[in-house]
């Protein structure tokens, strides 16, 4: 084999393993900016799960409560979706005006939070569910209830 073919093979296998590792380094890109546009919940804490779909709901993130809940939830989800109004509350320095928290609960059959949202810098709002009810599947929290959504505005 004379040296020119010797290098017409080495260039293609370069060419061939540069093609190979750009396409290992693009497929990692994509999965690092998908990871991060996708917020981590943390599905192994039935508190977190709670507060989290509590959350989605007072800020109409359908795609959020949906991914915390059971599928034969969905559709009330998105009953509560299309009558909600967003509240935003206004900003703050002073930090007693905002106020937010919960009360939970876990038994060996499932978990039940409680979620508060309380807010009052120039009017009161107030968004309150008595018990989100969780169970756990694939060793992971699920919201499979809740109870009535209470919302105030004044």
């Amino acid at each position: 084999m004379n040296r020119l073919q010797k290098t017409n093979q080495s260039t293609s296998i370069l060419k061939a393993l540069s093609t190979v590792l750009g396409v290992i380094f693009l497929c990692l890109l994509f999965v690092i900016i998908l990871n991060s546009l996708i917020p981590y919940i943390n599905r192994y804490d039935y508190s977190y799960v709670g507060i989290s779909f509590a959350e989605a709901l007072r800020q109409n993130n359908s795609r959020l409560a949906r991914r915390l809940s059971i599928p034969s939830q969905w559709d009330r989800i998105d009953e509560w979706m299309s009558g909600h109004e967003v509240f935003k509350c206004p900003s703050s320095w002073n930090f007693d005006d905002v106020n937010s928290g919960s009360v939970s609960g876990v038994g060996d059959e499932g978990a039940h939070v409680s979620y508060y949202y309380i807010c009052w810098v120039d009017e009161l709002y107030e968004f309150k569910i008595e018990e989100i009810v969780l169970q756990k599947q694939n060793n992971q929290w699920q919201v499979i209830d809740w109870s009535e959504i209470q919302e105030w505005k004044e």
